[in-house]
């Protein structure tokens, strides 16, 4: 476990999944793998990166017996609109949002990845 993983779980309670081409910080909770940073390296984005870390995603909720992936965006950060194109091209949708803060949902649909 990497340094910047054990700080997360040790101070936010929450886990990570990382490796050279970048990170996910997410919480399980009841039927729902929240995800709650995401960064790919500049250099991976156009990879298929994305799809590995999503895959990874949906494995870990797979395990954890989630029925949902959900995610949040704040939209005062400088990447907010790509990241809501991104992440509802993958198959989210809106679910709530509260002043600046949108949170998508995904349902996973009997074992497969729900997109």
């Amino acid at each position: 476990m990497s340094l910047f993983s054990e700080y997360y779980l040790e101070r936010l309670g929450v886990d990570t999944f990382e490796n050279k081409e970048g990170f996910i910080v997410y919480h399980v909770e009841k039927e729902e793998l929240f995800i709650k940073e995401y960064y790919i390296c500049k250099e991976s984005r156009k990879a298929n990166t994305h799809n590995f870390f999503d895959d990874k995603m949906v494995e870990i909720a797979m395990q954890n017996k989630c029925k949902y992936l959900s995610c949040g965006v704040s939209l005062r950060t400088l990447t907010a609109n790509h990241a809501l194109q991104f992440i509802m091209r993958r198959g989210f949708k809106l679910s709530s949002a509260n002043d600046d803060y949108i949170i998508l949902t995904r349902e996973l649909e009997n074992g497969n990845k729900g997109t």
